[in-house]
């Protein structure tokens, strides 16, 4: 039975075919190498044999013709072998040697632009000059100005163009050489200095000098190009020539900007500038409309390589020491993360922009799956994902460094950092980015170990502004409102979404998948956008009051621990601290957030406050102050009272280290006037401690308060005292007005006569007209000392009964 030509479970035929010849080719060889080995068996060679010595001690016959034949024999057969062996190699190396034909081509692969350019110029220039060899006469006669030219021009002869081209071709050659001589040491010598080889591609993509190379390259070829045509064809190329000699004089004076270039392009600010530029660039490629999927990896993989550069040099630049560059460099990474949070909501989250991350699948359906798979000793069962912060990541990993050298003294390097922090940040907020919110507060909060962010005033004051403006953000909500949202139209299919955040992106196509169900079900839109706009605000507001809980703790801890690590270090820039804290206090009272816990704070800035001078020292009991009495009209009553205590310490501390005795009674009242606007709210708003806390405050400075209660009952007492009275009422003025607002009633017993404020308080019943801080101050005063009054005799009647007791005892 005859085998088939083709195995069934092949390919057929034609992949059978070269299996077979190798099989006969193997079997030929072996064959033929068998032939040569037995050889010498066979019958005409086998007399050779007799030549042997017959015996051990007779001699060899013909010895000298044996030794010459065999000597002969060998040499051939090594000259066999030797051209055998030569044979192999040469086929083994034939890919190497038609690899120059392919590295010719990969060489000029790249360059295929410029090739088109030069067929390009070369097609133009022969079409010009065969215009103008036919029509030209035609042209100049409809002109009118063949006269003209003949009297005023000559054509240069053939020899003329033939020399001018050839210099032109040689000139542009040896400058080409020269240029590409001295930029392959240029790149050799920055990869050097910044000890960075992944500057090399960087520096290949440098756009100047690629322009000033190619020009003078497409100088150079053009130039042959024409001297070939002035040999070959039948006229002279006058206007091809005309082009050739403007390219290369276009090149050659192209040289005095490039010498500029060449000077300052290598500098560590201009290579900053560089990358930057390219990495915006590459994030614009991959955000085009129509890129795909290999250009977004592209992008992806050409910025990691940028963003490693930045890595090398920035390193070598702080071993160096070198705090301008490095602040230059920070400003320019400053530029590149702003606009990388600004433009991150135009790519999709699924983007091979991202980078990607393997990540464990944990999921309730897969358990039978995942038993199976570890059971069998297998790896956990995970999945690709996109890691969308691995931008933000690497360039605070970049910058992190800059916070143990030393050029971190240098105060314009610890501003341009912060300002990376501060401004990269804001736009994090303003485009729905709370990962990234949180990320970069995460890194201020670490740097804030470093006693170098205490030691400037203007860092510290650019420092503690990064809780502010925290503050600041949240306080002003989503930028992109819920009726903006309903406006894009998501339900329809076409509706233009790439231009909202991603979060708002998630809501729009939450609603757009109701309202198309809602289509689809009723033939129309029912809903009203308003209602829309309600129902995606109800999706969005629990976010945003959940993020601002967290952005708010975080904020207050923020300057709670910078105040602690002041006092610690004994900094001189405790008062900047404490009073930047202070302004964020405020700041989160002015947006109504809910405060929490502030008596480590409060305490905190006390502290400070001893330690500072006089000035520094009124700046910040007056902050305390306004800090105290803003917290008391929202009604946020332990950070109030915490304040005031604050407060009113400093105004007991600095009367007591004032000399004048005008001045220490301006002191006093100015406490007493602040504590009595935080009780006047106090009694609005009906609280219950507001005569306990308040007078916490006042027990110590007005130890005898009956001798103050009897100064009180004389009208016009704080005007007698010339005191800043405008000031006083200014600090009340919100509180005068809510007094004002409240209704009114008939006084009792004036018969409807008399009117009087509806409030079950006396001082706000009572307030009239000019109601202000003398009617506050006196009630607080009355009310301190009378509640005294009832404390002693309570204490009376306690030590009384202990005494009767005592005596009943003995």
């Amino acid at each position: 039975m005859s085998r088939p030509a083709t195995d069934p479970g092949d390919g057929g035929s034609e992949d059978v075919r070269p299996h077979r010849v190798r099989r006969l080719t193997r079997r030929s060889r072996l064959w033929w190498r068998f032939q040569l080995r037995a050889i010498r068996f066979r019958r005409p060679f086998r007399w050779f044999r007799l030549l042997r010595n017959p015996e051990p001690d007779s001699a060899i016959p013909l010895s000298r013709q044996q030794l010459w034949v065999g000597r002969r024999l060998g040499r051939a057969y090594l000259g066999i072998v030797g051209w055998r062996e030569r044979i192999r190699i040469a086929r083994a190396r034939v890919p190497d040697r038609a690899k120059p034909a392919r590295t010719v081509l990969t060489l000029l692969g790249p360059q295929r632009w410029l090739l088109f350019q030069l067929a390009f110029l070369i097609a133009l220039g022969f079409a010009l000059d065969l215009v103008v060899q036919r029509y030209g006469g035609r042209i100049v006669d409809w002109l009118g100005v063949e006269e003209w030219l003949r009297s005023t021009f000559s054509l240069p002869s053939v020899e003329t163009l033939r020399n001018l081209l050839a210099a032109a071709a040689g000139g542009t050659a040896t400058v080409l050489g020269l240029i590409l001589s001295i930029s392959l040491i240029a790149w050799q010598m920055t990869a050097d200095r910044y000890r960075s080889t992944s500057i090399v591609s960087f520096l290949l993509r440098e756009r100047m000098s690629a322009a000033v190379v190619r020009l003078l390259a497409l100088g150079f070829a053009f130039s042959l190009w024409v001297l070939a045509l002035l040999e070959i064809a039948g006229y002279s190329p006058y206007i091809s020539a005309a082009m050739a000699l403007s390219i290369c004089t276009v090149a050659v004076l192209s040289l005095i900007t490039y010498r500029q270039a060449g000077l300052l392009g290598y500098l560590p600010h201009n290579i900053a500038i560089s990358l930057r530029s390219e990495i915006i660039g590459e994030i614009f490629r991959a955000r085009r409309p129509n890129a795909g999927r290999s250009v977004e990896d592209y992008s992806r993989r050409v910025i990691a390589g940028d963003l490693q550069i930045f890595d090398e040099m920035l390193g070598r630049l702080l071993e160096s020491g070198d705090s301008e560059d490095v602040a230059a460099c920070l400003d320019e990474m400053r530029t590149m993360l702003s606009a990388y949070v600004r433009l991150k909501s135009g790519f999709s989250r699924q983007s091979l922009f991202f980078e990607r991350y393997d990540q464990r699948l944990e999921s309730n359906v897969g358990v039978d799956v995942d038993e199976a798979i570890l059971a069998q000793g297998l790896m956990d069962p995970t999945t690709s994902v996109a890691d969308h912060l691995w931008f933000e990541r690497k360039v605070l990993a970049i910058v992190r460094p800059v916070l143990v050298a030393r050029v971190l003294d240098a105060s314009r390097v610890a501003q341009s950092l912060i300002g990376l922090w501060s401004e990269s940040l804001q736009y994090a907020w303003l485009h729905e980015d709370p990962e990234v919110v949180d990320l970069i507060f995460a890194e201020a909060e670490a740097a804030g170990v470093h006693a170098r962010m205490r030691t400037d005033r203007k860092v510290t004051e650019q420092f503690m502004t990064l809780p502010w403006l925290l503050v600041e953000a949240i306080g002003r909500g989503w930028h992109v409102s819920a009726k903006e949202i309903v406006a894009k139209e998501p339900w329809r299919r076409d509706a233009a979404l790439d231009s909202l955040p991603w979060d708002a992106q998630d809501d729009a196509a939450r609603i757009g998948l109701a309202i198309r169900r809602e289509r689809a079900i009723c033939d129309e839109i029912i809903t009203p956008r308003n209602q829309m706009a309600e129902e995606v605000e109800g999706w969005r507001a629990p976010r945003l009051r959940r993020l601002q809980e967290e952005s708010l703790r975080r904020a207050i801890n923020f300057c709670d621990a910078q105040l602690a690590a002041a006092l610690h270090e004994r900094s001189e820039q405790s008062y900047v601290v404490a009073r930047m804290s202070l302004r964020c206090i405020l700041r989160i009272a002015h947006y109504g957030f809910t405060l929490g816990e502030m008596r480590d704070v409060a305490k905190r800035v006390l502290h400070v406050i001893d330690r500072s001078s006089p000035e520094n020292a009124k700046d910040l009991r007056e902050d305390a102050g306004r800090a105290a009495r803003v917290l008391a009209a929202q009604q946020e009553w332990e950070g109030a009272y915490a304040l005031l205590r604050t407060a009113m310490g400093g105004y007991v501390l600095a009367r007591l280290r004032e000399s004048d005795e005008q001045q220490a009674i301006r002191l006093t009242f100015d406490g007493l006037v602040t504590a009595a606007t935080v009780y006047g709210w106090a009694e609005l708003h009906n609280r219950r401690d507001q005569v306990i806390e308040v007078g916490r405050t006042i027990d110590v400075p007005f130890a005898r308060i009956d001798g103050l209660a009897e100064a009180v009952e004389n009208h016009g007492w704080m005007v007698d005292l010339m005191l800043p009275m405008v000031v006083y009422y200014q600090w009340m003025q919100p509180l005068t007005q809510a007094v004002q607002a409240l209704p009114e009633r008939p006084k009792p017993g004036s018969h409807g006569y008399m009117l009087e404020k509806d409030h079950p308080s006396s001082l706000i019943a009572q307030a009239e007209l000019l109601f202000g801080p003398d009617e506050c101050v006196r009630h607080l005063v009355m009310a301190v000392a009378a509640r005294r009054a009832s404390d002693r005799r309570r204490l009376a009647e306690v030590l009384s009964q202990v005494y009767l007791q005592r005596i009943g005892d003995a």
